[in-house]
């Protein structure tokens, strides 16, 4: 299979199967998207071939938990200590930004690699850097929108999930990428 293949489809996977109405459930394009990520990079597990994509599922579902949790815990913050009074309607929102275009990736990057053989190197920072600045200037595209509508919301995570599965593709395939062609 051609490497740049290997990274694109993934993505294109991803969204076909947010793209379909009857997938009306986050959870279960959350185990879509692990189980797509672990599948197409089978040979690049640190575990057998079923326990690495069950894994690469749970690690989806953590990571989806946790950023989720993250949100609802800096609110109860808020509320415990009476800074209620002070913020307004957007709190929430920076907030909800924080959770799902920072902590989540973070957490989804850094517990994959309990997943696969993840190389340290600069570009595996700065592809991270690269998909977060893209992930926040998108969630402000879609701020703007004067119809907030379960669309938008649903288009917005379609393209979340297509530029994490992009950025941790390139991530986890990065020596592969960097072979020269035979």
């Amino acid at each position: 299979m051609n490497k740049y293949i290997k990274i694109i489809i993934p993505s294109v996977i991803c969204a076909l199967f947010l793209s379909i109405k009857y997938i009306e459930d986050i959870q279960y394009s959350i185990i879509i998207f692990g189980l797509v990520i672990g599948v197409f990079n089978w040979n690049i597990h640190k575990y057998k071939l079923y326990i690495g994509v069950f894994l690469s599922i749970v690690v989806s579902c953590i990571s989806y938990g946790l950023g989720m949790l993250s949100y609802f815990g800096v609110w109860y913050l808020i509320d415990l200590f009476n800074f209620k009074t002070t913020l307004n309607k957007e709190t929430g929102g920076v907030l909800l930004l924080l959770s799902s275009v920072v902590f989540a990736p973070l957490l989804l990057f850094n517990l994959y690699k309990f997943v696969f053989k993840i190389p340290k190197t600069k570009y595996t920072d700065w592809i991270i850097i690269i998909s977060i600045i893209l992930l926040v200037l998108l969630s402000q595209l879609f701020t703007f929108k004067d119809n907030k509508t379960d669309d938008i919301y649903r288009m917005f995570f379609i393209m979340w999930q297509i530029i994490m599965a992009l950025a941790l593709q390139i991530i986890i395939t990065q020596n592969i990428l960097n072979k020269p062609n035979y």
